[in-house]
């Protein structure tokens, strides 16, 4: 049966691997739409569909990371009887890798590769104080800043009082995260960070490096924050070879 957490979309031949893939906070499965046609033909794309966003939008948004992990992971399981890969991007990739150790732990399941996205490495503390529970106003001013949300929606009194609940609630999975210390994984890891990123300072991104015994790659791409929206054919290029890469070692 479909599950409502994951939109998957079907590849041009025999999967033989999945890219599960988490968006950052304030969006759905939709930012993900075209990636598919860019990642190698037997990889098939399964997008995270959090609560309270597009066909979601009536259900009420987890605003706790433990909460998430686990009410998400039991809707994974049956999408990993294949080999798998984890990309996340921001506060998606915190998310990833919260179930990639929980996968782990519960279910002796390791990705074939991880992908961190415009995220600091989760055992660095927080740089700025926490903005979920501002005043409108000033949270409003703060997703100003971070430019990642059109100026028309920002504008829009209707819309971003449907939108508020939902920014808040996945901001407040990341200002509430608490990191515990656990074995590394052994999975090859990719760090990506955009180098006019004013949330993630580069340095913050290549500290992933202390969450894999596996291979680690440390990529920094043009652009600020949201160096993915597009898609980025540049971003799309560094997962597809990867992906190639463990198709091949796993044929």
């Amino acid at each position: 049966m479909p599950s409502s957490w994951i939109s998957r979309t079907p590849c041009n031949g025999s999967p033989q691997v999945r890219l599960v893939c988490f968006p950052y906070a304030g969006v759905g499965p939709s930012i993900f739409n075209g990636w598919a046609d860019h990642l190698p033909p037997n990889v098939e794309l399964c997008a995270v569909h959090l609560p309270g966003r597009e066909q979601r939008w009536d259900e009420p948004p987890l605003n706790r990371m433990e909460h998430l992990v686990e009410e998400l992971e039991p809707a994974l399981i049956p999408i990993l009887d294949l080999p798998f890969a984890l990309f996340g991007h921001s506060l998606g990739a915190l998310i990833a890798f919260e179930i990639a150790r929980s996968l782990r732990h519960n279910h002796a399941l390791e990705p074939v590769h991880f992908f961190a996205s415009g995220c600091a490495a989760p055992h660095l503390p927080l740089i700025n104080s926490p903005v979920h529970n501002l005043p409108e106003r000033d949270f409003i001013s703060h997703l100003r800043r971070m430019e990642g949300t059109p100026t028309q929606v920002l504008e829009d009194v209707e819309l971003m009082e449907f939108l508020l609940p939902l920014l808040r609630a996945d901001f407040a999975v990341r200002e509430t995260y608490r990191f515990v210390p656990d074995d590394s994984s052994v999975c090859p890891l990719t760090a990506i960070g955009g180098s006019e990123d004013r949330e993630v300072a580069v340095d913050r991104v290549a500290a992933w490096c202390r969450h894999t015994l596996g291979a680690f790659t440390h990529v920094t791409l043009t652009g600020g924050h949201f160096f993915l929206n597009g898609p980025n054919p540049l971003l799309l290029d560094i997962i597809a070879a990867k992906l190639r890469g463990e198709t091949k070692a796993s044929s």
